[in-house]
């Protein structure tokens, strides 16, 4: 396939399976990269390409402005995902990631293209999003205290100052996209829905996820996966399996 330079800028592939029967858009948690994708195509049979999408502001792409709102990123997306859209195309989002993806699917559909499954993961249904905190107004300090509260962060790199000063404004610009995000009734979407969540997850309960069953006019799903908030770390192969028979590919 002949890649649209901006295409390219955001694929962590940087090529693409011209003999693919499907394709599988990953996207990261807040403030994570798409290299956390990066061998999961290992998992897969060869004709489901799977293509990790790198976000402005990490990684390969950290001199670049991140975004702070999901539907300016998800608008832009649309457009910029075009050449993907000639095989059947589905999602998988960690995170802050389920958002984008959500957000994503469904002003694709608006526009008539379905896509074949969404597939979410430790996140709360949009629809149900709390918007309680703040935390991308706090001051450089606070928002490393905020950080080290949550665990998100290893010390060691909570108290480099230089890699953190690279850092704060990608985190700042996530955070400020998942507080900022406002859920917007529309139509439900028409495929169906897949979501992963850990046992042990403190930010949303395996109960909590049951909400994203009325986003949806087709089936839905849900995988229970033993692990905190980032268990899309250590269990890649479950996730992968999961989601390679919810496509009807085995």
């Amino acid at each position: 396939m002949k890649l649209d330079l901006s295409l390219m800028q955001w694929s962590f592939n940087k090529s693409f399976n011209s003999d693919s029967k499907i394709r599988i858009l990953f996207f990261p948690y807040a403030c994570g990269g798409a290299s956390i994708y990066r061998n999961w195509q290992k998992f897969f049979p060869f004709d489901i390409d799977v293509i990790p999408i790198q976000l402005p502001g990490r990684e390969n792409r950290i001199t670049e402005k991140p975004y702070t709102n999901i539907d300016e990123l998800t608008t832009d997306l649309v457009d910029i995902l075009n050449p993907l859209y000639d095989k059947p195309i589905a999602f998988f989002g960690h995170s802050m990631g389920s958002l984008i993806s959500y957000e994503l699917s469904v002003k694709l559909q608006q526009f008539g293209i379905k896509p074949v499954h969404l597939f979410v993961s430790a996140h709360l249904a949009p629809h149900k999003s709390n918007h309680d905190t703040r935390d991308h107004l706090l001051s450089d300090d606070q928002l490393i205290n905020r950080l080290r509260e949550l665990s998100f962060t290893p010390e060691p790199v909570l108290q480099n100052k230089d890699l953190m000063n690279l850092l704060l404004p990608v985190i700042r610009a996530d955070f400020s996209m998942c507080e900022n995000y406002n859920f917007i009734n529309r139509p439900a979407l028409r495929c169906p829905i897949t979501v992963f969540g850990g046992t042990r997850d403190k930010e949303v309960s395996t109960n909590e996820l049951d909400e994203w069953k009325y986003l949806t006019n087709d089936s839905f799903s849900k995988v229970v996966i033993d692990g905190d908030h980032f268990f899309v770390h250590n269990h890649a192969s479950t996730i992968t399996t999961n989601i390679i028979e919810r496509l009807g590919l085995i």
